[in-house]
């Protein structure tokens, strides 16, 4: 049979076929598609406009862990070290003993002035018997020109022997005169050599050369043998107090104005990855660097298990003053290749509205700008929408 043949055939039986079923009432079975050009409902979908939100302003700057009670550790005697008793890392506690300087040399000059002061206490001993002495002498002179004096009025001795009474007092008044100066003297060498003695022991003392407070040692410069001078030069070693530890933030310029004490910051470090440490703005420095033009910021933590080290670099997002902004729920941003926007509903439509944001929380983002506060946006339901395609609109809170 020829193809034409053959096809005009099977068009015949199909219409035969399909009249059949229309006699006996067989249609198409419930639940096939609808037949081209019937109407599929407009989908529905929650609106809303534009939110008022008070955001508060955060920044996220790189800082550095301080101390805020570090020092530099010298002697203040010169000599040669002869032990430097911790090392950095070390924990050490106020007045614990970190170095000594050879010390024997302090330790004679000790002796020498113990005993220059037991040498003036003896002069001033002896200069206050040769003033009781010479009071002695004084009383036994005055009695004995006294009696010559009486005698010589009676005309029993002559003018001669009251001018020798008369010599013999002055002598005595002398004598205790010059011993009454010699106990000044006696005082005033006791009270240079108490000066000497509390001179070289403090020298003596300060040999032993303590931790001025609780801390951790930072660094240690020199070791044992090496000479150490009282005018400065290599510290021996630093203690830093890990009780009082703040971060330094550099705040630029333009972001002065966002910053306030008593701000909240949370702190992150490299060493734990895992924890964020919570601080307050404490102080905020009076000018701007000329050089950096930023302004630094102190912000003080608790650091009570000393997790925090001096010189670590660590990240702060410090929150500052809030602002007001407009937000939308984060449901109704759309981000397809790179690209941000959120449906806008007109005569209702929807289309397409690029926008900027800026802040973002948990549950609502930040619209800059692409948007106006009078505008009706999609809030849910952006998957079933398309560009210029009708919708059915219900507010967000329904």
């Amino acid at each position: 049979m020829a193809a034409g043949a053959v096809l005009i055939v099977a068009v015949i039986a199909a219409v035969l076929i399909h009249g059949r079923g229309a006699e006996t009432g067989q249609g198409p079975q419930q639940g096939a598609p609808a037949a081209r050009g019937t109407q599929v409902p407009s989908p529905v979908v929650a609106v809303g406009r534009l939110m008022p939100m008070e955001i508060p302003n955060t920044l996220s700057l790189t800082a550095t862990v301080v101390s805020l009670r570090e020092t530099s550790v010298f002697s203040r005697v010169a000599g040669y070290l002869d032990t430097v008793t911790v090392r950095p890392g070390e924990m050490v506690r106020s007045g614990q003993v970190v170095a000594v300087v050879e010390h024997s040399q302090l330790d004679a000059q000790v002796q020498s002035a113990v005993a220059a002061r037991r040498r003036a206490d003896a002069d001033l001993l002896n200069a206050r018997a040769a003033v009781d002495k010479a009071k002695a002498q004084l009383t036994v002179a005055q009695s004995n020109f006294a009696r010559v004096s009486s005698l010589f009025q009676d005309g029993l001795i002559s003018q001669q022997a009251v001018d020798d009474a008369k010599g013999q007092l002055q002598t005595a008044q002398a004598d205790l005169d010059g011993a009454g100066a010699q106990v000044g003297v006696a005082q005033a060498e006791i009270e240079q050599a108490a000066a000497s003695l509390r001179s070289a022991q403090l020298a003596q003392a300060s040999a032993t050369i303590r931790a001025p407070w609780g801390g951790i040692v930072v660094s240690r410069s020199l070791d044992p043998g090496a000479y150490v001078t009282t005018s400065g030069g290599t510290p021996i070693l630093s203690i830093a107090d890990l009780d009082n530890i703040a971060v330094l933030v550099n705040v630029t310029e333009a972001d002065m104005g966002t910053v306030r004490r008593g701000a909240t910051a949370e702190i992150g470090v490299d060493a734990f990855p895992n924890r964020t440490f919570h601080g307050t703005v404490a102080r905020i420095a009076g000018g701007v660097d000329p050089d950096t033009r930023t302004v630094q910021v102190e912000v003080d933590l608790d650091n009570h298990d000393h997790a925090l080290r001096p010189g670590m670099y660590a990240r702060v997002r410090l929150v500052g003053v809030p602002r007001h902004a407009f937000v939308v729920p984060l449901s109704a941003l759309v981000i397809v290749g790179g690209q941000q926007f959120v449906w806008v509903v007109s005569d209702g439509r929807v289309s397409r509205r690029a926008v900027t944001i800026g802040a973002t929380t948990a549950s609502v983002v930040e619209i800059t700008s692409g948007v106006s506060p009078s505008e009706t946006i999609v809030f849910r339901g952006t998957e079933q929408v398309r560009e210029g395609g009708p919708v059915r609109t219900a507010p967000a809170g329904e």
